[in-house]
């Protein structure tokens, strides 16, 4: 039987959504119902993979962003971030729009 993402795991991907997934070009995703915690691999960044946790108790998001290059691998950890934020998080860390919404200066 597959094993299917818990409430806390789903709400990050809706929130997230389907087309800021596509814009990423996301692949491989992964997640962990025990830390509710949904990661996925992008294309066409400097960053490999992102991981956003949600932790129950203060209702808040860490996200972490994995960097690799042939001798080092890295991982940037934002801790604290509300849901307004995750996309515009994702957005600054791996140089990728995730709407098609107009922005003004």
């Amino acid at each position: 039987m597959a094993k299917s993402m818990n409430g806390y795991v789903n709400t990050i991907h809706n929130q997230i959504g389907g087309m800021a997934f596509f814009m990423m070009g996301a692949k491989n995703f992964w997640f962990d119902n025990d830390t509710n915690t949904l990661r996925w691999q992008i294309a066409n960044s400097s960053i490999k993979s992102v991981s956003v946790c949600y932790d129950t108790s203060i209702d808040l998001y860490d996200v972490s962003f994995l960097t690799e290059t042939k001798t080092t691998i890295s991982e940037i950890v934002i801790e604290q971030v509300e849901v307004s934020e995750l996309h515009a998080t994702i957005e600054r860390m791996t140089g990728l729009r995730l709407s098609l919404a107009r922005t003004y200066a």
